[in-house]
């Protein structure tokens, strides 16, 4: 996944959780107030995961760079009995991805 997320400071402007009880990943950036015209300082707020209940997330990988973040997911089936998880949907993920100016 790639956002872009326009003032976010490449240390220290992130953070990044993983929800072990939903297979989610949360991520929250600010990015501080510099120009004459900015009210406050600018958060953002995302939420995405895998979209299977056969799933979990293994690991993730993450590198901001230039106001550009990116995550790498990686996924282990945890119910052998299923052959694919491929169509699958997850009730808590109706909306896969959002990101939002708090």
């Amino acid at each position: 996944m790639r956002m872009d997320l326009p003032g976010v400071p490449d240390e220290g402007g992130m953070s990044v959780y993983h929800n072990r009880s939903e297979e989610s990943v949360v991520v929250y950036a600010k990015a501080p107030k510099i120009h004459t015209h900015d009210s406050t300082e600018r958060r953002y707020l995302t939420m995405t995961g895998i979209g299977c209940s056969c799933c979990a997330i293994s690991s993730m990988t993450t590198h901001m760079s230039d106001g550009v973040f990116r995550l790498t997911l990686s996924k282990t089936r945890i119910d052998p009995n299923r052959s694919s998880c491929i169509g699958q949907y997850h009730p808590s993920f109706s909306n896969i991805l959002y990101a939002r100016r708090l």
